[in-house]
């Protein structure tokens, strides 16, 4: 199985929330370009609702920098839009579409079925329809 890290698994480790997956270390773990944009969005929105001080702010923003370089980074092309945009067999929120698309084209192009690592249970339900796995609290 290829891991694949949603953004919810993510951001529970960025901002060091409880009930976070462990994340595997034996292979490579890949993502759509799109977590970091999700993860740039919580964080400043947590920033200006929250207030938090300005070194947690640089902390957090130093981790989702390291955890970029740390895994594969699947880009959002026009095949991946593409998919999101077609059926899917349970109903998606539009960045889950792009997330599940992202795995299903990646399971093709590695030949191997990709491990979906989420807190959503919908997008999981999503992943195991399209027969791929997913890993869930």
């Amino acid at each position: 199985m290829i891991p694949y890290l949603d953004s919810s698994v993510a951001l529970r480790h960025l901002l060091g929330q409880p009930g976070k997956l462990d994340l595997p270390l034996e292979r490579p773990i890949y993502t759509s370009e799109i977590l970091f944009v999700e993860c740039a969005r919580v964080l400043d929105r947590v920033r200006l609702l929250d207030g938090p001080p300005a070194a947690v702010i640089a902390a957090r923003l130093t981790a989702l920098q390291r955890l970029r370089a740390a895994l594969k980074v699947v880009a959002l092309d026009r095949a991946v839009l593409q998919r999101a945009g077609e059926a899917f067999a349970t109903p998606l929120r539009t960045l889950d579409a792009i997330h599940l698309a992202t795995a299903l084209l990646l399971s093709v192009e590695l030949g191997e079925a990709c491990e979906v690592l989420t807190h959503d249970h919908q997008l999981g339900h999503a992943a195991l329809a399209h027969g791929l796995e997913f890993r869930c609290t």
